[in-house]
């Protein structure tokens, strides 16, 4: 239980003040990706997800938790430098990034969050149902 209190602390601290594409606090979108997957390990890398992206955390900060966790989280971390697919295809191999990313394809792919959508949300909306696609097939 204390890590899951943890993750959502450093989750609150990390994404304080920020907005997400449709104008709401982004808290509330790690909040939806661990409340749609099962297990605390699932639940603790969705709270952090998109940590290490968003603010000036890093992996030294995490050593909370266990190498399961750890190694989900690395994979869920997009280095820009690869391409979308690979980083995709990496995380098809965990079964705990696997089903956060899918958790956060499905919260991303909420047009209905937008106030207006664009011809990039579609086009991003596209590559996510592509990445689904993937990670959900067997």
């Amino acid at each position: 239980m204390f890590s899951i209190i943890h993750a959502l602390i450093i989750a609150l601290k990390a994404h304080r003040g920020q907005k997400d594409k449709g104008g709401h606090a982004y808290i509330f979108h790690p909040l939806q990706v661990a409340l749609h997957v099962k297990g605390k390990d699932k639940k603790i890398v969705a709270l952090l997800h998109d940590v290490m992206e968003d603010s000036t955390y890093h992996q030294k900060d995490f050593q909370f938790l266990n190498k399961e966790q750890k190694e989900a989280l690395a994979l869920l971390t997009h280095d820009p430098l690869i391409p979308y697919m690979d980083y995709i295809q990496k995380i098809k191999k965990n079964p705990i990034a696997t089903a956060v990313k899918i958790s956060d394809l499905k919260q991303n792919m909420n047009l209905k969050r937008l106030k207006k959508v664009s011809s990039k949300d579609w086009e991003r909306f596209k590559k996510y149902e592509q990445a689904l696609r993937f990670l959900q097939k067997p």
